[in-house]
């Protein structure tokens, strides 16, 4: 491991990307970016970087792009074997540095773990778990409170509001979402 690198107790780093593969001889890193704004890479003058013995703060030098990938060079990475020590770590930001976002637009984890709220009689439909995202939209996977997983697309004919500061997300279901209240007294063979 590279002395040069600065360990750091933190853990709430939010991911914007993971290391790639060394590039050229100089340690050089290919970036695979976990953003939509990959050009945020320019923004940023240091990176934290997530590995299974914890997360290392390391200043950057320089950044370049070969078509809309990023790669860097960080400060005390300067071999293809000290850059190799790096493949697959988390690349991770402060989340006082995320970026603004559009109006209508939510960060990934300011939706986890909000709960699922039925436009029509505010009744609890379960909690967000994780977000899936698909070229024709993103879906919410929900679990319930039975314990179901139901898969739920993040389009605006369904969802109706979205409160971050809450932590809740208002839908119309649309029979998406319908699960008996109760199954007792229903029969299959009818």
């Amino acid at each position: 491991m590279v002395t040069s690198m600065t360990a750091t107790p933190r853990t709430e780093y939010l991911q914007i990307g993971r290391i790639g593969r060394s590039r050229g001889l100089h340690g050089d890193l290919w970036v695979t970016p976990d953003t939509e704004w990959p050009e945020r890479f320019s923004l940023l003058e240091r990176v934290w970087l997530g590995t299974p013995r914890g997360w290392t703060e390391f200043e950057i030098e320089a950044v370049d792009y070969i078509g809309d990938r990023p790669v860097i060079k960080l400060v005390g990475i300067d071999s293809p074997e000290q850059a190799r020590e790096l493949t697959n770590a988390r690349v991770g930001i402060p989340p006082e540095q995320r970026l603004d976002l559009p109006a209508d637009r939510y960060y990934i984890f300011d939706l986890i773990g909000a709960v699922v709220i039925r436009e029509s009689d505010g009744q609890e439909l379960g909690v967000i778990d994780d977000i899936r995202a698909y070229p024709a939209n993103d879906v919410y996977i929900i679990t319930t409170k039975a314990g179901n997983e139901v898969l739920f697309p993040a389009v605006r004919t369904f969802v109706k509001e979205i409160d971050v500061a809450r932590r809740r997300i208002v839908v119309d279901p649309a029979g998406l979402f319908d699960e008996p209240d109760s199954v007792e007294g229903k029969r299959d063979d009818v």
